[in-house]
């Protein structure tokens, strides 16, 4: 039997027993983390949120030599931020002081005593890897965005070419082509690296997004857009399904309860994987980063997971909280992320995740963080938007969409729904627990 097709069997089996109860799951998560809040609180004499990062992570990472899955692979648990104060100047970001921050969280994540050895830790002549970037939070020319920055990955290139890849051993990837496009990626390797090919999966954003091709046709007019080389779409065999499904909104509609995985993933393109992620905020899952990045990139069929004032019952209007572990729990996925790299030179702390959203908001955190557990490094980056965000007089994300009398708490969704960072530690893809997170902060220059 293929392994796609012992993977459909065993995800279908899977789904079941996990989604039947998947609301008392998020029920009990969510108890667990007020819970695991009030500890803290009563611990220090202050409420978790309002911890330091140093104080509040204060766990060792025991390194695993050679881990059965790329994540939480072989750090679990440490997370690595690096901070440079000149990273960002006259809201730009600077490309030298950003390489420096590469070449010094490489090291301090994998211990070597060189940059390029760090590469070669996980990179090997040979390899083919995918570089996940989130053109999300793009500006939209009165509000300053926050995406993956191109300097990011230029450092990223450059630390794989010191592994020993070639420019055509490296792929850029996003979900919806036409994102991918709008935010300047296209033309920045056309500029500096045109060799450097891209792909993703999807045309451009659908409600549904069930067609497998990615070409899911126009609402009103029933036509598919023409094929675009550039689009992969998705495996038939390769998915998760999860009881529930969006509204049939027109004729061509069709609602699916599966969400499939990308060919970026599923079929011989790459080997591995880099997720660019971003430090912000999300107005339905609390928190989008590497977990949601992951999980609403490389699947098909996501707008499932936040329907709102659409969805067919209230208990669907925002299942994010069990969608994500779900959807990164996905093998093939699983096994091919080795690395996360996560934007917070600008990052958003409020109205994420895109300059839409009214409140919409971003700060100069100057910073890069690096990991290979995606739950870790979430559970730091919720922590480090919380501070700011009190800092900023807003309530900590988990707080949001809970006070109906309070306008700024009061949201399209009951509540925003953070818990998947928990439930995707439960579900075995990384460390969730503070005491056992070794988080370290570097400052340069």
């Amino acid at each position: 039997m293929s392994e796609h097709a012992c993977s459909r069997r065993r995800f279908l089996q899977e789904s079941g027993s996990w989604l039947t109860g998947g609301s008392l799951a998020g029920v009990l998560s969510w108890r667990g983390l007020l819970e695991e809040r009030a500890v803290a609180q009563a611990g220090s004499g202050r409420p978790a949120y309002l911890l330091a990062a140093e104080e509040r992570f204060t766990g060792r990472c025991m390194e695993v030599a050679r881990p059965e899955f790329s994540m939480p692979g072989r750090w679990p648990g440490r997370v690595i931020e690096v901070h440079h104060p000149g990273s960002i100047r006259n809201g730009r970001a600077q490309l030298e002081p950003v390489r420096q921050m590469v070449a010094r969280g490489m090291q301090m994540l994998t211990g070597a005593d060189h940059a390029a050895d760090a590469w070669k830790t996980l990179f090997q002549k040979g390899d083919r890897v995918a570089i996940k970037v989130n053109p999300v939070g793009l500006t939209d020319g009165n509000k300053r965005g926050a995406i993956t920055h191109f300097e990011l990955l230029v450092a990223i290139i450059d630390g794989l070419k010191s592994a020993g890849l070639t420019e055509k051993d490296i792929v850029l990837y996003e979900r919806y082509a036409d994102q991918f496009r709008d935010a300047g990626y296209e033309k920045f390797l056309q500029r500096q690296y045109p060799a450097i090919t891209w792909y993703a999966s999807h045309i451009r954003y659908h409600n549904q997004q069930t067609d497998l091709e990615g070409r899911d046709p126009d609402s009103k007019t029933g036509k598919r857009p023409d094929p675009d080389p550039r689009v992969l779409g998705y495996h038939p065999e390769v998915f998760r399904r999860l009881p529930y499904a969006m509204p049939k909104g027109g004729p061509e509609d069709r609602p699916s309860e599966n969400s499939h995985l990308s060919r970026i993933i599923t079929d011989d393109i790459v080997n591995k994987v880099i997720v660019a992620t971003v430090l912000k905020d999300h107005r339905s899952s609390g928190v989008t980063m590497s977990l949601k990045d992951m999980s609403h990139g490389f699947v098909n069929n996501v707008a499932r997971s936040h329907m709102g004032p659409s969805a067919p019952s209230p208990e669907l209007d925002n299942t994010c909280g069990t969608f994500i572990p779900e959807m990164v729990s996905l093998e093939p996925l699983r096994k091919k992320v080795v690395l996360l790299i996560m934007d917070g030179l600008v990052g958003c702390y409020e109205g994420g995740p895109g300059t839409w959203n009214a409140t919409w908001d971003v700060w100069e955190r100057k910073s890069l963080f690096f990991a290979t557990d995606p739950v870790a490094l979430d559970h730091v980056g919720w922590h480090i938007l919380d501070q700011y965000r009190v800092s900023r007089g807003w309530p900590p994300v988990a707080d949001m969409g809970t006070e109906k009398n309070d306008p700024r708490r009061a949201e399209q969704f009951r509540r925003r729904q953070p818990e998947h960072v928990r439930l995707a530690g439960e579900k075995g893809l990384g460390i969730f627990e503070p005491t056992r997170i070794e988080y370290r902060r570097i400052q340069l220059p």
